[in-house]
């Protein structure tokens, strides 16, 4: 029996299965000891968890098949690089928006989850927490990369090197996951993929935000992309401890001031964004030129935000057919981003 302070909730997923979920039953103030319980087990007034959990085991989805552990006709390959460890590559040619892999993840845990430290320096509790997968998937956690080297306790090491944001809907905190596949595509800072967790059927995909060309990497972000090349690496090098050498980064130094300039000048605008503030001197035409710089640095997902921001700058000012010009695109972008089942698409 596993002594913790402070409980957290980390779901165990069984492969095309339903979850376990690590319950708290209450021994005294601030100790709880952990134990695996099936979501068709009854839980009682005696145990106590977040009620986000209830939902969590809870949902239809456990109730129907699990969806397929990659499209029928799997664009992409895993394979072994010189440099970077596992690779995923294409295969054939893959359409924009077309869906590249899907899967559920093998680990969720709340980002918030504290516990003693000795237990952590050790193991213990990472080691109770995936206890209840099979041996081939806790292999599989084994062999993912650890970017933190001895510093950091193996498992949690490579936890917090292949996580993956897991949105929740009307959770009351952050969670993360982990997904063994998806995981296996290394960061670019113009990524042809958009990863995207589905909560309608719990799994995280990849959809291409780019054609991508038989023999081409698949790639992902690690990092703020709307920022520097200095400040990207420094980011990658403090989180991952690799020095990022992406086509992006590898460009001429006067091609790589350039992209600085035009991510600096996105990123100053995603406060305002997430505000959803608009300066005074803002126009429609400043819009227009950051949504071809977010383009020309490959940017998918902000140029989609950067619609969203436009849309309403638009209405803002009573520019109607812009309005609706940039609500269509937005449609479209967000189509491409998460599939046919993204919530931004309501």
């Amino acid at each position: 029996m596993l002594i913790l302070k402070h409980v957290g909730l980390i779901l165990r997923i069984r492969a095309l299965s339903r979850p376990i979920t690590v319950m708290a039953k209450h021994l005294k103030p601030r100790t709880f000891c952990i134990t695996p319980v099936r979501p068709e087990m009854q839980v009682s007034s005696s145990w106590t968890t977040c009620t986000i959990s209830k939902k969590i085991v809870r949902w239809e989805i456990w109730k129907q098949p699990p969806p397929p552990a990659a499209p029928a006709n799997p664009p992409y390959v895993l394979e072994q690089s010189s440099d970077k460890g596992i690779k995923m590559v294409a295969r054939r040619p893959i359409a924009m928006g077309e869906l590249i892999a899907l899967e559920r993840p093998l680990v969720v845990s709340r980002t918030d989850v504290a516990i003693a430290e000795d237990q952590s320096t050790t193991g213990i509790f990472y080691r109770a927490a995936l206890s209840g997968l099979s041996p081939a998937a806790r292999n599989t956690i084994k062999s993912l990369r650890n970017s933190f080297g001895p510093e950091q306790e193996p498992i949690l090491g490579t936890l917090l090197t292949n996580y993956q944001p897991v949105t929740i809907p009307d959770a009351d905190t952050e969670y993360s996951g982990l997904f063994p596949t998806l995981c296996r595509a290394n960061h670019a800072c113009s990524p042809n993929a958009n990863f995207f967790f589905n909560s309608r059927s719990f799994t995280g995909q990849f959809h291409a935000v780019r054609a991508i060309a038989t023999g081409e990497e698949i790639t992902a972000l690690y990092c703020e992309l709307a920022a520097s090349r200095q400040e990207r690496r420094a980011e990658l090098q403090e989180h991952y401890k690799f020095l990022c050498e992406c086509p992006t980064c590898s460009l001429p130094a006067d091609l790589v001031a350039q992209s600085d300039s035009r991510r600096r000048a996105i990123g100053k605008l995603i406060p305002m964004m997430h505000a959803g503030a608009y300066a005074d001197d803002l126009t429609v035409a400043r819009i227009e030129e950051l949504l071809g710089w977010a383009t020309d640095e490959g940017l998918y997902a902000l140029y989609a935000e950067i619609l969203v921001y436009g849309f309403g700058l638009a209405t803002k000012l009573g520019a109607s057919n812009q309005a609706r010009k940039w609500s269509q695109l937005a449609a479209t972008a967000f189509k491409v981003l998460d599939g046919a089942d993204s919530p931004r698409l309501n």
